[in-house]
C-alpha cells in the first residue's frame, strides 16, 4: 500500500537563528586593567602589613624601656634611693682612687653595686646593666670577677638582650672576640668611664640600643657640678615625669676615650650649665647638652621612645618642639 502524506499536513519547520554570544575571555586592555588593580591592592595590603609590623616593634620597644625603667626604680628601692652609676664617673685623685666605694662616699657599699677585680684585689662599679639584671630576671652573675661578669653580660642569653630594640639587628650581630669564651659583640658603645681629672682607669662598653642620661646617672666629686650630675640620687630629680632615664638612640661617631675607642651612648648635659637642659638642646647641639649624633632618625621613622624617671614611657617625634620639655636636667 502506498501512502502519500498530504503536504498540507507537514508541520512547518521553525527557523532558529542563533545569536552570537559575547566572548567570556578578557581583552588585552581589560587584562592589563585587572592586573593593575590587583597590583595596587597587593601593594596596599603589604604596606598596611608593614605598617602594622612596624608599629608592633615600636610597642615592643616601649615595653622594653618600661621594663628597664621599672628595674631602675626597683634598684633604687633596694639601694636606699640610689640608681646605678653610668656615663662619666669622675672621682677625686687621691690615694683612695682605686677603692671606689670610699671614693664615691659609699663606704657602707650600700648605694651602688660592685664587682671584684681579682688581679688588683679591689672592688669596682659594675656596669649598670649588671646592677639592673636581678630586677630583669637575670640572676647569679659572677660578681667575684669583673672580666667573667663582662662576658656573662655579653652572652646571647645575658642581661644585655633586654637593652636591644626589636627594630634593630643588635641581637643578631656577630661576636668579634677571638679568645675562647669571649662573647664581645661588634658595634659596641661606651656606657661607663671611671676617671680622675687626669686619667681614665676603668672603662666599659656594650651593645645597647638605648642611650642613658648622664645628668642623672653620672657622677662628679666636685660639689660645684652636683646640680648637673645627680650621682643616681633619685630624690634629687625635681620633676620625675619630665626627666629622662633612657631613650632610643645610637652611639656617637667620636670615640669616648683612648682607653675605650667607641662612641658614647649617653645624653650629656654640660657640667657647669645653668638652668634646664633638654633633648632639644642635644638635638640642636647647644652648649647645654650633647649630642645630636645620638639620635636615630631611621629606627622608628623620626620618632623615639623615652622612659622617664617616674617609670612611664612616651613615643615622641624627634623635633625641637616635641623634645623641648623632655629634661636631662630639670629646672
Amino acid at each position: 500500500m502506498v501512502i502519500i502524506r498530504d503536504a498540507t499536513h507537514i508541520p512547518a519547520r521553525r527557523c532558529l537563528i542563533r545569536r552570537p554570544r559575547p566572548s567570556s575571555a578578557f581583552t588585552l586592555v581589560e587584562l592589563l586593567v585587572v592586573t593593575g588593580i590587583i597590583a595596587v591592592l597587593i601593594s596596599i595590603v603589604l604596606s598596611v602589613s608593614s605598617g602594622i609590623r612596624k608599629q608592633a616593634r615600636v610597642v615592643q620597644c616601649c615595653a622594653n624601656l618600661r621594663s628597664i625603667g621599672q628595674a631602675t626604680l626597683a634598684n633604687a628601692a633596694e639601694r636606699g634611693g640610689y640608681l646605678p652609676l653610668a656615663g662619666r664617673i669622675t672621682v677625686q685623685d687621691t690615694s683612695s682612687v682605686y677603692v671606689l666605694p670610699s671614693a664615691l662616699g659609699d663606704d657602707s657599699v650600700r648605694h651602688y653595686s660592685y664587682a671584684k677585680i681579682p688581679s688588683l684585689n679591689i672592688l669596682t662599679l659594675v656596669p649598670f646593666i649588671a646592677a639592673l639584671a636581678p630586677h630583669l630576671g637575670v640572676a647569679d652573675l659572677p660578681r667575684n670577677d669583673w672580666n667573667a661578669l663582662d662576658q656573662a653580660l655579653n652572652a646571647k642569653d645575658g642581661a644585655w638582650r633586654h637593652f636591644t630594640c626589636p627594630d634593630t639587628n643588635s641581637y643578631d650581630k656577630a661576636t668579634v672576640g677571638t679568645a675562647p669564651g669571649d662573647n664581645t659583640v661588634e658595634g659596641q658603645a661606651t656606657m661607663m668611664l671611671v676617671a680622675t681629672d687626669r686619667q681614665t682607669f676603668i672603662a666599659w662598653a656594650t651593645n645597647s640600643d638605648y642611650v642613658i642620661n648622664e645628668g642623672v646617672f653620672g657622677h662628679h666629686y666636685n660639689p660645684a657640678f652636683a646640680r648637673n650630675r645627680l650621682s643616681g640620687k633619685l630624690a634629687r630629680i625635681t620633676r620625675p615625669p619630665e626627666t629622662v632615664l633612657f631613650t632610643d638612640g645610637v652611639p656617637r661617631t667620636t670615640i669616648a676615650d683612648p682607653l675605650m675607642p667607641f662612641g658614647w651612648m649617653t645624653w650629656t648635659p654640660s657640667l657647669n650649665g645653668v638652668g634646664t637642659a633638654t633633648l632639644t638642646d642635644a638635638l640642636n647641639n647647644t652648649p647645654r647638652a650633647s649630642s645630636s649624633e645620638n639620635f636615630d632618625l631611621l629606627r622608628h621613622n623620626r620618632r623615639m621612645n623615652v622612659v622617664f624617671a617616674d617609670g612611664h614611657v612616651e613615643t615622641l617625634q624627634i623635633t625641637p618642639e616635641s623634645l623641648a620639655h623632655v629634661h636631662l636636667i630639670s629646672p
